[in-house]
């Protein structure tokens, strides 16, 4: 039975300001027109949010947060609730996160309204992001990941202090059950005697981030406890109300930015479409504009603003949707979309003969589970308070390029006595693809990113031969299709956790920012969110883009305190 929800915001813009109160104002969204503003941030993402209550928090200049999504949550103009609770939305519920789908937005599954629709991949265009509607995964980066590739001033001891600010307002939790206890764990018991038999050892992998071959751990999830009960939560819950607190910050839901505007490389305004038409938002005096609407988002606005390469942007001048590009004297050739990269997913299924199974979100749907539901609203306690993976293992190999390659295994109950290994290549992966944009503006892969390297080929298949060697000699069976290597790498998956369109660098040959983040070419634009990451992270990458934010916006914060010496580079 499908639970039916209202339309949680109209299509209309939605004004916020200091008292988190939203309204459908016209006579608010004119005041914002008619305002300049200090930043102007642009994406409601993880990025977006923290960059835009970093900058609120740093001085009394005024901040405009813009987001393409509508609310999810009934703190942010939300409407449609659970059934067992007026205050909740699914997508507070952490054992509901895979039971999304079964609920609606309006006349449409809520999964669907919260996705972009112009985007040929998966990404998120609801507030707060992938973060509203992911598994909640949530690894702490381990130091390699910032000290291998990324450049001078962004290594592990660069970050570390931007990390602890994360770990302080959002750690993610291992424990989510207010009463201490772990429940539905007949699979991680099952699978850990497996891998204990392979020589593997169990670790805290929040206490011990740096460990990560052959070793396994309890999910760390993006779990904390919010109004009494433990919710998912992220930045939209974290640092969000940091922001609401102050008169200097405001934040408007619905609105898409197209562009920005310049003069050059001097950035002038955003140009927003809502509902009601297309409106220029214009920066104060010594302004600045933060792009962090995503590994997507991001570059189309870039493409849009008459910056990537000249095919991009002539893409866009020729295109159907009518934007304005600069003129072509005031094009800016950088490598946007040259060095995407993302996690391949390889799926293992394998049945057991133990006695468990996985755990039935439609009995809490269709309101038959009475105790789950008593447990969670009543304690903040139970198997509704954790997320839907049971274990999570990392290991590595070195293929003939003498490269280490990290992989992790996201592991969940299937059935009875089935379970699932979602493997994924990562850290130390060498393959990279090319993103674009359409005539019509939807931007997509021009060149996939996955095993394009002999490296990353041999690596996964060492990997996969492995673990299906253990799994066979342990006695269990390989299901469901995924039998033998050649098949389970041909069926490989997207990992949905898309870095570097707007990659990080010294040189603007080979990169969309300098080490300040500032893209090259311009004097007051900025990108804070994973389309500049470096590298590849060892694992979900929603802990690692967080961080990168934090670190990103003390950039953008120092330069406003600095002397402007440096002249316009490109």
């Amino acid at each position: 039975m499908r639970a039916s929800l209202t339309r949680a915001l109209a299509a209309s813009a939605v004004f916020c300001g200091a008292t988190a109160t939203c309204t459908k104002s016209r006579a608010a969204d004119s005041s914002i027109a008619n305002a300049t503003y200090d930043y102007i941030v642009v994406g409601g993402g993880p990025s977006g949010i923290i960059a835009a209550t970093r900058l609120a928090q740093s001085s009394s200049k005024s901040v405009l947060l813009l987001s393409r999504g509508q609310g999810p949550t009934v703190d942010t103009g939300a409407v449609g609730t659970v059934d067992f609770n007026n205050t909740l939305t699914p997508i507070d519920v952490p054992g509901l996160s895979t039971a999304v789908t079964s609920y609606n937005v309006g006349d449409q599954p809520l999964f669907n309204a919260y996705l972009c629709t112009d985007v040929d991949a998966f990404a998120s265009c609801v507030f707060g992001g992938g973060a509203t509607i992911n598994y909640m995964v949530f690894p702490h980066p381990p130091e390699r990941d910032f000290d291998d590739k990324w450049p001078v001033g962004w290594k592990w001891e660069d970050v570390s202090a931007a990390a602890d600010r994360v770990w302080d307002l959002n750690p993610g939790t291992m424990l989510p059950s207010m009463d201490g206890k772990r429940y539905d764990q007949g699979m991680f018991e099952t699978v850990s005697k497996f891998l204990d038999a392979q020589g593997w050892s169990e670790v805290d992998q929040v206490a011990e981030p740096n460990n990560k071959t052959n070793v396994y751990s309890h999910p760390n999830w993006d779990i904390g406890v919010s109004g009494g009960l433990p919710k998912r939560v992220g930045p939209l819950r974290t640092y969000l109300p940091l922001a609401e607190e102050l008169d200097n910050f405001s934040y408007r839901l619905n609105s898409t930015v197209r562009r920005v505007i310049r003069n050059g490389g001097q950035v002038t305004g955003v140009e927003v479409e809502t509902e009601s038409g297309v409106e220029t938002v214009s920066l104060a005096a010594g302004g600045k504009v933060v792009l962090a609407a995503g590994p997507w988002g991001t570059p189309r606005i870039l493409f849009n603003s008459g910056i990537g390469p000249v095919d991009q942007i002539q893409t866009v001048a020729e295109g159907t949707t009518g934007i304005p590009v600069p003129p072509k004297e005031d094009w800016i050739d950088l490598p946007v979309g040259q060095a995407i990269k993302d996690h391949p997913i390889f799926s293992i299924y394998v049945q057991t003969a133990d006695d468990w199974t996985s755990f039935n979100t439609s009995t809490v749907v269709e309101g038959t589970n009475v105790n789950d539901v008593e447990l969670y609203t009543e304690q903040g306690s139970g198997v509704l308070t954790q997320g839907y993976h049971r274990m999570i293992f990392w290991t590595s190999n070195v293929a003939s390029d003498k490269i280490t390659r990290y992989y992790q295994g996201s592991v969940s109950p299937q059935g009875q006595g089935l379970f699932l290994i979602k493997a994924y290549l990562t850290h130390g992966a060498t393959s990279s693809g090319k993103m674009g944009i359409q005539a019509n503006g939807t931007v997509g892969f021009t060149q996939m990113p996955y095993l394009q390297s002999q490296g990353d080929q041999e690596g996964a298949r060492m990997f996969v031969d492995e673990m299906l060697e253990s799994v066979s000699s342990y006695g269990w069976e390989l299901t469901k299709g995924t039998t033998n290597a050649s098949s389970i790498l041909s069926a490989y998956s997207q990992g949905d956790h898309y870095i570097g369109t707007a990659n990080i660098g010294t040189d603007p040959k080979t990169s969309v920012v300098d080490t300040d983040v500032k893209v090259w070419g311009t004097d007051n634009l900025y990108i804070v969110d994973s389309s500049i990451h470096a590298d590849l992270p060892t694992g979900n990458t929603q802990a690692i883009t967080m961080v990168v934010a934090e670190a990103a916006v003390d950039k953008i914060i120092a330069a406003d305190s600095a002397p402007q010496l440096q002249k316009r580079q490109h």
